[in-house]
């Protein structure tokens, strides 16, 4: 019996790399809600202005291993030529004052972070947003936040402005939130303080992420169960 449990243990942790789950969801589980930021909402980074701008929000990873991410976001100008994105910066940082102490490529301060040069993008129908709504997704990212826990995450597009205007993250004005962390506390970041609001800047609504994480066992941790089993069917042979 002793030994049927120490197995069943063991796989229960092992088993644990492939349970994804998604702990946060600002786009999809509140129909009809989606719709532009009131004050901030820039997500970009344009250095032929230049400026940059992110809006970060909070919550609780279950896992440690960041599998996968959306954003759902408008375009200040229709025309916006999406060829002309260089790339995605993807962070997760421990705080908010982290994540204002970024840097113009938003990337510094951070606990994981991610350039990605494409990304699946589709349409979004039936939302407030004043211009075509999108959501941007990308997968296998991997991300390692080292533990699980209470973290902020943001996204922007690398993108010049001159030919291309600004790309604004959309809102979830609906208070309840998917997973954990805390409604209405999206926070906008102006490193270099071009739009005259501060840094950091306090939005006080959800902005529209999701992310979905893995919680993979670090190695001492599979190890330590290993040799565990290992010494205990020692045991029993003797």
């Amino acid at each position: 019996m002793k030994l049927r449990s120490l197995i069943v243990v063991s796989c229960a942790v092992i088993g644990g790399v492939a349970n994804a789950a998604i702990d946060m969801d600002h786009i999809n589980v509140i129909s009809g809600t989606l719709a532009d930021m009131p004050t901030f909402g820039v997500m970009q980074i344009a250095a032929d202005y230049p400026f940059s701008g992110m809006v970060v929000d909070d919550f609780n990873a279950s896992g440690n291993i960041v599998q996968s991410v959306s954003v759902a976001f408008d375009l200040g100008f229709t025309a916006f030529d999406f060829n002309q994105v260089r790339g995605w910066q993807i962070s997760f940082f421990k705080s908010v004052a982290d994540a204002a102490g970024s840097g113009f490529f938003l990337n510094g301060n951070t606990v994981a972070q991610t350039f990605q040069t494409s990304a699946i993008i589709n349409p979004l129908a039936g939302t407030g947003a004043v211009s075509q709504a999108y959501v941007a997704t990308f997968n296998n990212l991997n991300l390692d936040l080292g533990s699980t826990g209470h973290y902020w995450v943001g996204v922007s597009v690398d993108a010049p402005f001159g030919n291309n205007g600004q790309m604004f993250i959309l809102q979830n004005s609906w208070p309840v939130i998917l997973g954990a962390g805390t409604a209405n506390d999206a926070v906008g970041i102006d490193p270099l303080g071009t739009f005259g609001q501060g840094n950091p800047i306090p939005l006080q609504n959800n902005a529209a992420y999701q992310v979905v994480t893995d919680c993979v066992p670090e190695p001492a941790t599979l190890a330590a169960v290993g040799a565990g089993l290992l010494g205990f069917l020692r045991r029993r042979r003797s």
